[in-house]
């Protein structure tokens, strides 16, 4: 029987093949940390959302609700 892999193993995989977008990312945003605010490295951030989502193996399902994630949680445990 094969496990299933958890959200955050794919996402992990994911990662670790955008190693040059995610320095990219991590070089504007050090570049003057002092004065980070909303979008100031949205090119390199989109670029490195890109690449995650390239590379993840499937879609993640992320509940967009937590009332939906709730009753995600109450369905598992009454086993349906």
């Amino acid at each position: 029987m094969q496990s299933k892999t958890r959200p955050i193993q794919k996402f992990a995989q994911a990662v670790s093949k955008c190693t040059t977008e995610a320095a990219v990312y991590g070089q504007c945003i050090v570049a003057d940390y002092n004065t980070v605010y909303k979008n100031k490295c949205a090119k390199e951030f989109m670029k490195l959302k890109d690449c995650y989502l390239v590379r993840l193996p499937e879609p993640l399902s992320v509940p967009t609700k937590p009332t939906l994630l709730m009753e995600q949680v109450a369905a598992k445990k009454r086993g349906w």
